[in-house]
């Protein structure tokens, strides 16, 4: 939770970020109409939608945990106050939830295509809207534990469940950013997927239906051009 709470920090200071350097110089990057750059991001994610009794009634907390993306970002400007912003996104990510017996971890590798439309409020402040498709790469479920065989010796294990992620996802971006000197930008993002991660989860141990995806992001820009 202190990943959390560090995020909900940053949302807080963006603004903030944005009026200290109000007053200074627009970007030399917004003078062009084309942009072309590079983001990287940092992001606390979970699971939403799960059924109240999807453990099977031990009332754990849902699979939860920290991921990073890597893209690059284009940009039209469409007028002095609107701009369209698509990206290309690769994100790794590890959640998990813990019983007293074993932790069971989600490892995600996506490509993520964010279309965004970017409103300037003012001259360092713009706000972002638009949805995001993602397509899985590579995924894994799996539980990880340790088991002491009469009490002897301590045995690592990691077991595959047959729980395989959609191909195909579906969501909402929207955010908040600011320009803090020439071409760096820094924003915050909540993503909330609309579609079910695990639609055909085959597992006696949890009921993985109406499982969707739910991000906090906050990102570093650089406009080369």
């Amino acid at each position: 939770m202190k990943f959390l709470k560090t995020l909900l920090l940053a949302l807080c200071l963006v603004p903030a970020l944005a009026m200290a350097q109000e007053d200074a110089p627009a970007k030399k990057a917004q003078d062009s109409k084309w942009g072309v750059g590079a983001r990287i991001g940092f992001d606390y994610g979970f699971l939403w939608g799960l059924e109240d009794d999807w453990d099977l009634g031990e009332d754990e907390d849902a699979p939860a945990g920290i991921g990073v993306t890597v893209g690059v970002q284009g940009r039209y400007e469409m007028s002095s106050f609107f701009q369209l912003v698509p990206e290309l996104n690769f994100r790794y990510a590890k959640l998990s939830q813990e019983d007293d017996a074993y932790e069971r971890n989600f490892t995600q590798m996506d490509l993520q295509i964010p279309v965004l439309a970017r409103g300037i409020v003012s001259n360092r402040l713009f706000v972002e809207l638009g949805p995001q498709i993602g397509l899985s790469v590579s995924n894994k479920v799996s539980l990880d534990g340790e088991t002491s065989p009469a009490g002897l010796y301590d045995i690592d294990y990691s077991i595959k469940e047959d729980i395989d992620q959609s191909v195909f996802n579906l969501g909402v971006v929207l955010g908040i950013g600011a320009n803090i000197i020439d071409r760096l930008s820094v924003d915050f993002r909540l993503f909330m997927g609309f579609m079910e991660l695990y639609p055909d989860a085959n597992s006696e141990l949890i009921d993985l239906s109406g499982a969707r995806l739910m991000t906090m992001n906050l990102g570093v820009g650089y406009w080369f051009l």
